[in-house]
């Protein structure tokens, strides 16, 4: 019977252990990436201002 309690909560720190990774991993994504995003989205909005026009 102990096993499979163990087994249960093992489970749940694994889970615990993977969201923090992938949410690590996004931060380093953002700021890796933004710079380069921000710069897009800016000149995105640039055309459509212009398009407007």
């Amino acid at each position: 019977m102990r096993i499979e309690t163990r087994g249960r909560g093992q489970g749940k720190v694994e889970y615990v252990v993977l969201v923090v990774l992938v949410a690590l991993a996004s931060l380093a994504a953002v700021k890796f990436f933004g710079r380069t995003i921000e710069r897009k989205a800016v000149g995105s909005q640039i055309e459509v201002e212009f398009m407007d026009r």
